[in-house]
């Protein structure tokens, strides 16, 4: 009589995701306020075009607390690694258009 043999295998998949951020103009390195360290900051334009949201959006999730940011005189700086926690469309259930949007008069 003979015996079949099993095989079996373990595969284990690393994934890495790489995010360049270019233009001088739109990041900068600050202290976040919530992740208490020194992370790369964006500007809500940088922000969404990374999200792939309106900057609208951007300001949205700000409001609702559902990304890190940090204010200094008029301009807001948005928190890169809070950002990327992010999901297309969507920030800690949050969605990045609320479709509400106002109806001209006619």
């Amino acid at each position: 009589m003979t015996t079949k043999r099993r095989r079996s295998a373990v595969l284990t998949v690393e994934t890495d995701e790489i995010l360049v951020v270019r233009g001088g103009g739109g990041s900068m390195r600050a202290p976040c306020p919530v992740c208490r360290r020194e992370v790369l900051m964006v500007s809500p334009d940088h922000a969404a075009r990374i999200a792939g949201v309106s900057t609208r959006a951007i300001y949205r999730w700000v409001e609702e607390g559902a990304v890190h940011f940090t204010e200094k005189d008029t301009s807001v700086a948005i928190c890169l690694p809070s950002l990327s926690a992010c999901t297309p469309g969507t920030c800690a259930g949050i969605p990045a258009e609320t479709g509400n949007t106002p109806r001209s008069k006619t």
